[in-house]
């Protein structure tokens, strides 16, 4: 057997293991061009964390728009893989300010509201629940800091009553990831709690009212399932909860055994229906704004590792064809763009891509021995910035006085500092002028 790769170090550490093995001691065409969209695409996941980082907030974590919080979880999951991959001492340190700032945002009852665009709805979302432990979970794992496992639970056992008070014409989405994380905790801890327990059957019970088991559909409400209504929505939604199943199986196979051959035996079925919708790009219709969304490229690649790895298949076409696309996608600052043929980049749009991507490349490294040699220019060009070259107040002011932070910043790059000491008392205004006008800038410009 031969191996195809290249080699990545830190040090004397092997920081990220991508090797593929080549079957039949050939190095064929194939395998050689997956090969290199794998390095290409890990490099176009650097260059998007790059991009998050300029849409940090030191209150929220990130800026608040449409879909926070849910990005402070994607974003914590990505930096917990991303550390999985590396070891690089930076993404832990990401993971636990995300959780941290979860936590710190959360209600008195351990739950957490949605944000709209313009504020902050008064009603809990299940999925957080769910998220949320689920971060907070990962987070103990990094740091053995018995407080993340606390928040965990109080988390989750905060979610049996959201379920139970969800209206009848959620998505069955909002059933089925609490089916999974109430599992996948109890699962991790070993905490047989009855009344989770409980929840659990509950929520696999009403998910499955959405599913069809004689056209193998699984529609995403209940309207829509009277209707008949089924497009590349809902196929994109049904094949992130067969995914979601695929990466927890374990533990669903242990919890509910049942509930785990039922749902293994029906996915084959589901898979002929989920690719009928497939786009060319290998992304599936959203809604009008996103007609061939590019973030729901993400969960398809993801999705066909954790199958193949659980059925033996290969659908390495697929997954090459949509690697392609996401890198044909990226904007110049590391966003993806929202849709085929257009421009627009959000940061909630693009978090799937963040959260699949790393999670494709540790399915794959489980199967490998190789070491790699270089470390990506994305990483080496971050750490060569850690060496502090700073500077200490006399802020640069306009003629109003408050903090002129165009001005600062260019001054701050003239000479070439990449740390700099913020004073916040010497005017009122100090430290909204740090917040709203100097920290995004000093983000963007890595300082």
């Amino acid at each position: 057997m031969r191996r195809a790769f290249c080699r990545l170090s830190y040090g004397s550490k092997i920081v990220f293991l991508l090797a593929i093995f080549i079957l039949n001691n050939t190095c064929n065409s194939s395998f050689a061009v997956a090969s290199e969209l794998d390095n290409k695409l890990f490099e176009s996941l650097l260059e998007y964390e790059k991009y998050v980082r300029t849409n940090e907030n030191p209150k929220y974590g990130y800026k608040l728009a449409q879909g926070y919080p849910m990005y402070l979880y994607t974003f914590g999951m990505m930096y917990y893989r991303l550390y999985l991959l590396t070891q690089d001492e930076y993404y832990k340190n990401k993971v636990t300010n995300i959780a941290d700032t979860a936590e710190s945002i959360r209600n008195d009852d351990w739950t957490w509201y949605f944000y709209d665009g313009s504020k902050f709805t008064q009603d809990p979302v299940s999925l957080y629940n769910c998220q949320f432990t689920e971060l907070f979970l990962y987070t103990y794992r990094l740091t053995n800091d018995k407080k993340y496992m606390d928040f965990a639970r109080k988390t989750i056992y905060s979610l049996p009553e959201l379920l139970y008070s969800i209206g009848s014409t959620a998505a069955y989405n909002y059933f089925f990831y609490p089916f999974v994380m109430i599992t996948e905790y109890i699962y991790t801890t070993g905490d047989y709690n009855k009344e989770l327990k409980e929840a659990a059957d509950f929520a696999y019970y009403i998910a499955m009212q959405g599913y069809n088991p004689s056209t193998k559909k699984w529609y995403y409400s209940p309207a829509e399932y009277i209707r008949g209504f089924y497009d590349g929505h809902s196929a994109s939604y049904q094949l992130g909860e067969m995914a979601s199943f695929l990466e927890h199986q374990e533990a669903i196979r242990t919890i509910f055994p049942e509930e785990y051959n039922y749902f293994l035996n029906e996915l084959p079925g589901m898979l002929d229906v989920v690719k009928r919708y497939q786009l060319p790009s290998g992304a599936y219709y959203y809604n009008n704004d996103a007609p061939d969304c590019t973030e729901t490229i993400g969960g398809v690649i993801s999705f066909y590792v954790l199958y193949d790895r659980t059925f033996k298949t290969d659908h390495g076409d697929i997954i090459e064809r949509c690697i392609e696309t996401i890198l044909s996608r990226q904007s110049p600052d590391g966003a993806y763009y929202k849709t085929a043929g257009s421009n627009v980049i959000e940061i909630w749009y693009g978090d799937g891509i963040g959260i699949a991507i790393p999670l494709y490349l540790l399915m794959k490294e489980d199967r490998k021995e190789d070491k790699v040699s270089e470390e990506p220019k994305t990483i080496k060009e971050r750490k060569s910035k850690e060496i502090i070259l700073g500077d200490y107040d006399a802020e640069v002011r306009d003629t109003s006085g408050r903090v002129d932070s165009v001005a600062l910043i260019k001054r701050l790059k003239s000479l070439g500092v990449n740390t700099y000491a913020y004073l916040i008392w010497h005017s009122p205004h100090d430290w909204e002028d740090l917040c709203q006008s100097f920290m995004p800038l000093a983000q963007k410009e890595d300082i």
